[in-house]
């Protein structure tokens, strides 16, 4: 993918279902303690 550095959002309220096959192009990746931060908002958000 390269090295190039691209600040971006992730609109957690936004997120939907998709099917992994629809995914055509990977456009970046998330350092772990973004993932981490990621993963434990969601599980916040459906938790109710």
């Amino acid at each position: 993918m390269g090295t190039r550095k691209k600040h971006g959002l992730i609109l957690l309220d936004q997120i939907r279902a998709v099917d992994k096959t629809r995914l055509i192009v990977k456009k970046g990746s998330l350092d772990q303690i973004t993932q981490i931060a990621v993963c434990d908002r969601l599980q916040e958000m459906f938790a109710y």
